[in-house]
């Protein structure tokens, strides 16, 4: 069972936790201080989300629908406002009495602070909430790569995390990511390395304003029990790290990005590893980019949801901000156009027929225009599906195609 998110009663003495069964239905549950046990409230197909708490009514909203629940012994009006803008870093906060909470970001983890002074939280977490129990108790929702989700209390004057009865979680079952700087650029990284194994999988995100973090994914999982060592890179104009360097890509898309990447890409070839790469939407880009790198060990590329016309994408995608803010010039950094004339190395193409962010019909034309391409379609699937089965299939697809 994953927690997808708490919410926190304004009397901190009520959670409503949103899960994720291993079935793929979604459940909302309540615990009441101490909070031992929990109950469910309801359970459902499809996302379930709270909105409201008043006198103990829990108001919750499943499609289009508005519904409630009366939790028992809750006398609750309002949930605590747990995430606030108050400068670039600061991603949580929260106050009771004098005290004041603040989480930050810190090389793909999280820093908490009380009254400015740091706390002693496992820099491989990812906080996803973060309360104020009293005065000398936080309560946290952490995620770690590998592990999904960890509900756990910390204590202040005695600065150790413990798990919550309710959770029935035990210990951290699994390794943890490591955060590097890697290359000649000095690309910050996660990594987990096996030298056991000579390969390493090379994963490059989407958005571009994203980034890899500590929290948990269902596809780095997969990639965890496949592949020995796995390399997540935070190339330019991923978030998590300063204004700067998420600054850094705009207008510079194709140029400040793919030299990064060739980097890391570059130090893993000197190390003697045989390369895969994975590179999903502006990542996929990236990927494609990559593939003109012959002399590199690389032994696989798979683009998902991947784009190889910004002109295209500019005139026929719900992308046309990205393409204008990241892109200087649509021909020159178009694969399918700068690659032409160049040997290439194979790519795997992984795309949904209903894709509107990146349609499909630039992919079809790449792959005929060049030697050593593959398109596997997914029928039915858009850009991204935050629909846990269709979810699974995916991943499995992308497991078997980098294989």
């Amino acid at each position: 069972m994953r927690i997808l998110s708490i919410f926190f009663t304004n009397d901190r003495k009520c959670i409503i936790a949103s899960m994720l069964s291993k079935t793929g239905n979604y459940r909302l549950y309540y615990s009441l201080y101490p909070f031992e046990k929990k109950d469910m409230i309801c359970e459902r197909s499809f996302m379930i989300v709270p909105i409201g708490i008043k006198k103990g009514k829990l108001i919750y909203k499943e499609k289009n629908q508005v519904n409630h629940f009366y939790v028992p012994n809750c006398k609750a009006s309002g949930f605590l406002n747990n995430v606030r803008s108050i400068d670039y870093n600061t991603l949580l906060h929260d106050t009771y009495k004098n005290l004041s909470l603040t989480v930050t970001n810190d090389k793909g983890g999280n820093i908490v602070f009380v009254n400015q002074e740091k706390l002693n939280i496992p820099v491989h977490f990812t906080v996803k909430n973060c309360y104020f129990l009293d005065n000398k108790t936080l309560i946290l929702l952490c995620s770690s790569t590998l592990n999904s989700s960890m509900l756990v209390y910390y204590s202040i004057p005695e600065r150790e995390l413990n798990y919550l009865k309710m959770t029935s979680q035990l210990t951290f079952p699994l390794s943890f990511f490591e955060h590097q700087i890697i290359g000649e650029k000095k690309i910050p990284c996660l990594t987990h390395i096996n030298r056991s194994d000579d390969t390493v999988l090379i994963c490059l995100h989407g958005g571009p304003k994203y980034h890899y973090n500590h929290e948990y994914l269902d596809l780095i999982f997969d990639f965890y029990h496949n592949f020995n060592n796995i390399c997540l890179v935070n190339f330019p104009g991923s978030t998590g790290y300063s204004q700067k360097y998420e600054n850094e890509l705009i207008g510079n898309g194709g140029v400040v990005d793919v030299e990064a990447v060739k980097s890391v890409v570059s130090y893993y070839d000197s190390q003697g590893f045989k390369i895969k790469i994975y590179g999903e939407s502006y990542g996929a880009y990236i990927a494609i980019c990559l593939s003109q790198f012959i002399n590199f060990s690389i032994a696989r590329i798979v683009s998902v949801s991947g784009f190889t016309n910004l002109f295209y994408m500019y005139l026929c995608s719900d992308s046309r901000n990205l393409i204008e803010k990241y892109f200087s010039d649509y021909r020159k950094f178009s694969p399918e156009k700068n690659l032409a004339m160049k040997e290439l190395l194979p790519i795997r193409f992984l795309h949904g027929s209903e894709d509107k962010t990146c349609p499909i019909a630039q992919i079809n034309y790449f792959v005929k225009k060049y030697e050593g391409m593959h398109l596997t379609v997914l029928d039915g699937f858009s850009h991204y599906e935050v629909d846990i089965k269709k979810e699974k299939i995916r991943n499995k697809r992308i497991v078997r195609l980098l294989k």
